[in-house]
């Protein structure tokens, strides 16, 4: 490493309010991990994803020269008194406007006479694809077009994303990106405030990063600051949206004193995982192994076999502190404990329509409350818990989402009758037991709104299959889900910290103990399974697709997430994995590992 003041000068920081180190990562979890991380040097750096960081530097302060371009390029007309902003991650493009309103204003001030065909979904893929230009290597004659939706014309397309742009003021995170880089490309004042601002910028993740934020970093520099990236080219992952470890392995910025500085110590994981992931990076020899550097855990890496789907995995390993790991979100549901099969099919069900029919993510909807059953969900629970702590003021704080119970805060004696019907509705909910079902416990609620004197807002939403409202491939499955299932829906599942997670979500985070599940998807299939591809773990091969080595890099990542417990979940027997068992063998024997690094844990 360079001497500390080479790389953080901090008399320079303390003398200026406004100048900071500029670290840029990748997601939302890898800034919060920053963070908590730099503790009181957070006064000295600004900790940014790369869209949050060019919307705050680069399209939020100049929106003039912003919508210039978009009317020059698109030869629409976006008004000087529209702010720009960006689309909301997890949500649509509409957040200003319901729906009907916008299609509304569609057919009024834009003429589109398809406006009533258009869906809230339609609308939000009406977005620019940049993909002519984001490619590697970098295209900058590329041009962007708005991508089609279905049933409309040309015209109308630019009509509907003018819309969005004017009367939203909504820009897709394609659009940021492309849009900074014309900013920053033909106006250099915006680079010289931000150089100004930033005299140090890190990029963290940069094997992440795509050839347009790439292009974006390179304007960026300058000879005046100091520049550095950091990443681990075996933890590409994000392939499906342009990105590529080539920009990484390429990067030469104009600037004088370039260095590269190799970190091959591991200060996360134990040795014994370690050891693993060097096994897995053995292939490729530009890839320097890792050393462990604080980690004296001993715990091996366990493969765990089981070939069967009925069999509670998670109970069996007796360890209280995993996470599942899995390649789709979806995959995570048979490790659900302590419910039945037709409840984690149920639970799938609901969780598929958003994902794939309304293209949500419910775990963000968790968070937000937008959507009426997750608030009925979200109120039933936390009445439910505060009852069982017998926390009367938690009660009473939980029941105002359906009582108006101020009257009980501002009263300095709470009416007797107001008082008889809360524990009446104390009661109801002692009545409710673990399978009883979501449509039962509403329908209760509901009833005992009607017949209460307390005075309450609405009824709680229920959609039964007489409404209009009522979809077969949603409601059949959430009106079934039992109390024990929405329970472990809002407190394990659609939380932002959950117990089960994409690999991708748990990018610049780690934990104590990790059970991996891994089924490859599309063009990863090539390898077979998970086991074929421990067998061969090639991370890069200059005649294989990127597409399909990238399925090993997306296990690597997921492995090196673990401090102490590893854990590898093979739907095999002992015979299916003796070839793997003798490579890693031979790898012990080359690399003069005395004891084997793993173990097998047989569930079969």
């Amino acid at each position: 490493r360079p001497p500390r003041s080479t790389l953080f000068p901090y008399t320079t920081l303390f003398r200026s309010q406004i100048r900071k180190i500029l670290c840029i990562t990748y997601t939302n979890a890898a800034v919060d991990e920053i963070k908590n991380r730099l503790g009181h040097y957070n006064d000295y750096v600004v900790v940014r994803t790369i869209h949050s960081f060019l919307y705050e530097y680069v399209i939020k302060p100049y929106q003039q020269q912003l919508k210039i371009i978009i009317n020059q390029t698109f030869n629409t007309n976006i008004s000087s008194k529209t702010k720009m902003y960006p689309r909301l991650e997890g949500f649509g493009l509409l957040s200003k406007l319901k729906v009907s309103d916008f299609i509304g204003v569609l057919k009024e001030k834009y003429q589109i006479l398809m406006a009533n065909e258009l869906t809230k979904k339609k609308i939000s893929e009406c977005v620019l694809d940049i993909t002519s230009i984001n490619k590697y290597p970098f295209n900058e004659k590329g041009l962007p077009f708005i991508k089609e939706v279905n049933g409309l014309g040309h015209e109308d397309l630019l009509k509907l994303k003018t819309a969005l742009w004017e009367e939203e003021g909504v820009l897709d995170f394609d659009e940021i990106l492309y849009f900074s880089y014309i900013l920053l490309n033909k106006y250099d004042f915006i680079s010289y405030d931000i150089q100004y601002l930033f005299p140090y910028i890190l990029m963290d993740e940069y094997q992440d990063t795509n050839p347009i934020q790439n292009k974006i970093l390179e304007l960026l520099c300058d000879k005046k600051i100091t520049i550095g990236v950091v990443g681990d080219i075996a933890q590409s992952i994000y392939g499906f949206i342009n990105s590529t470890y080539r920009e990484f392995e390429h990067f030469k910025p104009t600037v004088k004193d370039f260095k590269t500085f190799v970190i091959d110590g591991n200060r996360r994981s134990n040795q014994n995982i370690i050891h693993f992931l060097n096994y897995i990076r053995s292939a490729d020899k530009k890839l320097d192994e890792q050393k462990c550097l604080v980690n004296q855990n001993a715990s091996k890496v366990k493969f765990v076999l089981c070939e069967y789907e009925d069999v509670d995995i998670l109970d069996k390993l007796n360890n209280d502190n995993i996470r599942v790991l899995c390649r789709r979100w979806a995959d995570a549901f048979e490790y659900i404990t302590n419910i039945e099969d037709e409840q984690r099919k149920a639970l799938k069900q609901v969780h598929d329509y958003y994902r794939y029919i309304v293209d949500m993510d419910l775990t963000k909807e968790f968070n937000s409350s937008n959507i009426d059953w997750i608030n009925n969900v979200k109120t039933i629970i936390s009445i439910y818990n505060a009852i069982k702590l017998g926390n009367f003021g938690g009660i009473i704080n939980q029941i105002k989402q359906i009582f108006d119970v101020d009257i009980l805060k501002n009263s300095r004696r709470v009416k007797g009758e107001e008082l008889i019907e809360i524990i009446k509705f104390i009661n109801l909910f002692k009545t409710f037991t673990d399978d009883m079902n979501y449509l039962e416990i509403i329908q209760s609620i509901n009833k005992f709104i009607e017949e209460t004197s307390l005075k309450s807002y609405e009824k709680l939403e229920l959609i039964e299959e007489e409404n209009d409202l009522y979809r077969e491939k949603f409601h059949q499955y959430l009106n079934k889900l039992e109390l024990k299932t929405l329970k472990i829906m809002y407190e394990q599942v659609f939380t932002e910290d959950s117990k089960y997670l994409t690999i991708h979500k748990t990018k610049g985070k780690e934990y104590d103990s990790v059970l991996v599940n891994l089924v490859p998807v599309k063009k990863e299939r090539a390898w077979g399974d998970i086991l074929n591809a421990l067998e061969n773990p090639i991370i890069f091969h200059e005649k294989i697709s990127d597409e399909v080595t990238e399925f090993i890099r997306l296990a690597y990542v997921a492995f090196s997430r673990a401090r102490n417990n590893l854990y590898i979940h093979l739907k095999n027997t002992k015979e299916d994995i003796q070839t793997l068992l003798g490579k890693l063998e031979e790898y012990c024997k080359t690399k003069n590992i005395g004891e084997p690094f793993y173990e097998i844990i047989d569930l079969n």
